[in-house]
């Protein structure tokens, strides 16, 4: 406790929306602002994930939290579950995803029934990489297009699909 609440009183960035531009721009990335001022880009040639609209395309958030020293990169609206038939199921796979898959994590809101996932590193008081950018990046769209015709199978039908052992990058 101690050592975050001194690296806290430093004030030191981590890193910064115009780091993050730049990396973008190094690795290749396309990329907007959003209206709050965070960053949006995607992958837009997935070969299983389809999204609302009947696209295959995957747009990731990007955003800093904690002035600079913790990154989200969230793909808000992956799915979308009102019922409760299959709920438990729906719980069960997230969970196994989250144990199995490195570095991934998928979140379900209760409210409204939006699946969604995210990958939260903390970098503390250094810059973001363009390899740490681009390995969060291409490691949600992997697993993301992996997964999505075993959660959808969830959804239309029940039951747990999700392999048990460890999901591989």
């Amino acid at each position: 406790m101690e050592y975050y609440l001194a690296q806290s009183e430093s004030k030191r960035v981590a890193t910064t929306y115009e780091h993050i531009k730049k990396l973008l721009d190094e690795g290749g990335f396309r990329y907007s602002i959003t209206s709050e001022g965070n960053l949006l880009t995607g992958f837009g040639e997935m070969e299983e994930y389809i999204d609302s609209e009947g696209q295959p395309r995957l747009g990731v958030l990007i955003f800093l939290e904690e002035s600079g020293s913790f990154i989200r990169f969230l793909c808000p609206r992956l799915y979308r579950y009102e019922g409760k038939r299959f709920k438990t199921d729906l719980f069960q796979s997230c969970l196994m995803i989250n144990y199995w898959a490195k570095l991934l994590k998928m979140e379900f809101d209760d409210r409204d029934g939006e699946l969604r996932a995210v990958i939260e590193l903390p970098l503390e008081d250094t810059q973001l990489s363009l390899g740490q950018l681009a390995r969060c990046l291409t490691t949600l769209a992997y697993l993301i297009d992996r997964l999505d015709p075993l959660l959808r199978k969830t959804l239309k039908e029940g039951g747990v699909h999700i392999p048990r052992e460890p999901i591989t990058y």
